[in-house]
């Protein structure tokens, strides 16, 4: 009796550590984290670097990927095992029942010594695995907050280039002085800014300039302009803009 009685305990004890990996692991797969999409920044500004930012990416998607793979495999090992001591466990289940039929009360106290060791080792379990669970998220946040940096440094450049041949755009089509529109990017939303005259004729006009600079400084084989937008811009700017088109 005394030696079956310790024996189920070690195999409650490991039953119990594989059933909660078990169903840990199956939470994890369930919830493992995707990959980034750069296409829709790279069909806009195909001179973005989009190396670097593949790269970071990439080890993002490497820290999954290999979390997956051990994941699977240690899925199908924890399955394997849980199988083992289940019949294990099966087994002294039956060499105890046949030592304790005659004294219920004594297999109810061994009963309850065996589901109360269980409930130790599931909460030492669930302990560490919420320690390690915390590691792992604090790699992930980790890892996103850089390739936010990365984005947020590209999209600041691309944003610098711009600019700066609007304002000479701008300076190119307006004879008087006039303060050029600014583009602002952010990771998914852009803001074109206006400044003084908000009226159609100029809105037309800072399309123009946007349109021409995208057209400079990208690959963009061909720009076309329907001739209604002209219709409410001042005729000299008109002038302006068909001579930007003539250097082309």
């Amino acid at each position: 009796m005394k030696f079956a009685s310790k024996s189920k305990k070690a195999f409650l004890k490991e039953r119990d550590y594989y059933k909660s990996r078990l169903e840990r692991i199956n939470r994890s797969i369930k919830n493992k984290v995707n990959s980034s999409n750069f296409e829709l920044l790279l069909a806009y500004f195909p001179n973005v670097n989009i190396e670097r930012l593949e790269n970071i990416d990439s080890f993002h998607n490497g820290i999954t990927k290999i979390l997956s793979q051990e994941l699977l495999q240690a899925r199908k090992d924890a399955s394997k095992n849980l199988e083992v001591f289940n019949n294990e466990l099966n087994i002294i289940d039956i060499k105890i029942d046949d030592l304790v039929e005659n004294s219920r009360h004594n297999n109810y106290l061994f009963e309850k010594l065996f589901e109360l060791s269980g409930k130790v080792s599931n909460i030492e379990l669930e302990n560490k695995f919420f320690v390690e669970s915390n590691r792992l998220q604090k790699e992930i946040i980790s890892t996103e907050t850089v390739l936010s940096e990365s984005k947020q440094q590209s999209l600041s450049t691309v944003m610098d280039r711009i600019n700066k041949k609007i304002i000479s755009i701008n300076e190119k089509i307006h004879t008087e002085k006039r303060r050029a529109p600014e583009l602002t990017l952010f990771e998914k939303d852009y803001e074109y800014k206006v400044f003084d005259n908000t009226g159609t004729g100029k809105a037309y006009t800072n399309l123009f300039i946007l349109d021409i600079c995208i057209f400079d400084l990208t690959p963009l084989p061909i720009l076309i302009h329907d001739s209604v937008l002209f219709k409410n811009v001042e005729n000299s700017v008109v002038d302006n803009i068909i001579e930007l088109y003539n250097e082309q």
